[in-house]
């Protein structure tokens, strides 16, 4: 086979159009990353918004000389009167000062023989949560869950009774027949057939 009908197959016709093909973008792609005209670099400050720039310092600023001064290894040391809290965190002495906490909200309960019942419960604006018997909701204890009603011992040792709450009857809208009510979900066509 000579050098002419080896150039004259298909296949190493197509293999030399990739092979140019290929170098035609290693040598766009060297000519581009040996470019010098690059963006200079920006401002980081430019990046933020400007109530953000804006925005006084939260915390005040820590006096150095003053902290190296009193020496925090001194056998006389004595805790603060007020204990130190990071930013965000909750404030305890706020907390007690609202007073008792409110009743447990109980959302929901589930009672099976195959598995230990649990509720669904909240109290006051905390997020609601599943307990099981025994466990605790805000400051209260689960003592028993029952398909009707869930009894909660405040830590005083008060029993509270809750029934579950149920939904409001405007979630409620009326099919074609004058008997029967079915839940409004989106999707589904009047009268409560899919």
């Amino acid at each position: 086979m000579t050098a002419r009908e080896i150039a004259s197959a298909p296949l190493v016709r197509a293999a030399v159009a990739g092979l140019l093909i290929a170098a035609t973008v290693a040598v766009v792609a060297l000519v581009g990353a040996m470019r010098s005209d690059r963006e200079p670099p920006r401002d980081p400050k430019l990046a933020a918004p400007a109530f953000v720039l804006t925005a006084p310092l939260a915390v005040a600023p820590t006096d150095i000389r003053e902290t190296v001064a009193h020496d925090v290894f001194a056998a006389d040391r004595q805790a603060p009167g007020v204990r130190y809290r990071a930013p965000g965190d909750d404030d305890v002495a706020a907390k007690q000062q609202v007073g008792a906490p409110s009743r447990p909200v109980v959302l929901g309960t589930a009672v099976s023989d195959a598995a230990p019942a649990f509720a669904v419960a909240q109290v006051g604006s905390d997020r609601p949560s599943i307990v099981h018997v025994g466990e605790k909701v805000g400051t209260y204890t689960v003592l028993t869950i029952d398909r009707s009603h869930v009894v909660f011992v405040a830590p005083s040792g008060e029993k509270f009774d809750i029934q579950p709450s149920t939904p409001e009857p405007a979630a409620l809208q009326p099919s074609n027949d004058a008997n029967v009510q079915t839940p409004a979900y989106p999707g589904r066509r009047r009268g409560g057939r899919p």
